[in-house]
């Protein structure tokens, strides 16, 4: 396939793939390439890739789209944020309570 224009070790301690790494996905599986090939491409494991595509694919539809997966990933990380305030603030909020 004439698709070579190879990744930089981008972004290989972060566990979830950046914007760009979610274009390329999404530009080579409209080219039918597999799971492990993309994932070699962009120099993570296929599961990171598997991951990728089960969580932020869209819901009805058999298509990822990279700016659909990365606003979905944004939400899901603010969300997660939030979460983790909450339960920093509980304790304190029993103690102040129980005074």
């Amino acid at each position: 396939m004439g698709l070579s224009i190879r990744v930089a070790n981008m972004a290989k301690n972060q566990i979830s793939p950046i914007f760009y790494e979610r274009e390329i996905i999404e530009f080579r599986l409209k080219y039918k390439q597999s799971i492990r090939d993309i994932a070699k491409y962009i120099g993570r494991n296929h599961s990171v890739i598997s991951r990728e595509l089960k969580r932020n694919k869209l819901p009805r539809q058999k298509q990822y789209i990279a700016k659909i997966a990365q606003e979905l990933a944004d939400k899901k990380k603010a969300k997660r944020k939030r979460r983790k305030k909450l339960e920093k603030m509980v304790p304190q909020l029993l103690k102040s309570l129980l005074k």
